[in-house]
């Protein structure tokens, strides 16, 4: 081959080359960043660049920084665009919504527990009870002063007990004379009210009369009795 096409070729061979190596280089910096800018490559790495940014803010905003990396920084974060904010983070700085209910407040040391509920149930009958009682002896002893009979305090406390005790009583002896009454009179008989007061409060004294009977004499019992039940009250 003559040397004036050979040159020539050789020529265009090198150019050939250059061009394609020229397009070759572009592309691989290009790719790169694409790959940067918009992979998920690039979030962790924008994650490091802000880690870095606020560690060493000082260092890049005083005098000297290079420009170029701070417009490279803008450059991905406008890329990547906003992040989401976590989930576990509000954005307004709030207390963190775990999704988990509330915890109940635990009970005051000072509210009481069962057990001290039905102790005091127990000590308020209890207390109840005996104010009754006191109540009872109250009225007892002051009828038993009016009468010339002398007692023991064993005595006196019986006698306190047993009106206490007989007290429901009386009422239902009441209700069976009223019912006796109302069967009379539906019977088509009639019925004398001072005389059924009366039956009804002998029957009263002489049943409590028997209750006491040999806590004191039975003539002692009687008078006690016409005392302490007198209108059968």
């Amino acid at each position: 081959m003559k040397p004036l096409p050979m040159l020539l070729l050789n020529v265009a061979l090198v150019v050939v080359a250059l061009v394609v190596y020229d397009q070759l280089r572009t592309e691989d910096v290009r790719p790169r960043e694409s790959v940067l800018e918009g992979s998920a490559e690039s979030e962790a790495v924008l994650a490091r660049l802000a880690a870095l940014e606020r560690a060493r803010a000082p260092t890049l905003q005083a005098t000297g920084t290079d420009a170029r990396v701070l417009a490279r920084l803008a450059a991905l974060e406008e890329a990547l665009g906003p992040r989401a904010p976590s989930s576990d983070a509000p954005e307004d700085g709030g207390p963190v919504l775990t999704g988990r209910a509330p915890t109940a407040p635990l009970a005051s040391a000072d509210e009481p527990t069962d057990d001290e509920i039905r102790r005091f149930r127990k000590l308020r009958a209890a207390v109840q009870q005996q104010e009754r009682m006191e109540k009872i002896a109250a009225h007892v002893d002051e009828r038993l002063a009016k009468l010339p009979i002398k007692l023991s305090k064993r005595q006196r406390a019986k006698i306190h007990a047993a009106y206490s005790e007989f007290r429901p009583r009386i009422g239902q002896i009441w209700q069976q004379a009223k019912e006796e009454a109302q069967e009379t009179m539906k019977a088509g008989g009639t019925v004398d009210r001072g005389e059924i007061v009366e039956t009804t409060t002998t029957k009263i004294q002489q049943e409590f009369a028997g209750m006491i009977d040999g806590v004191v004499s039975s003539a002692d019992a009687e008078s006690i009795s016409e005392t302490l039940l007198a209108g059968g009250r």
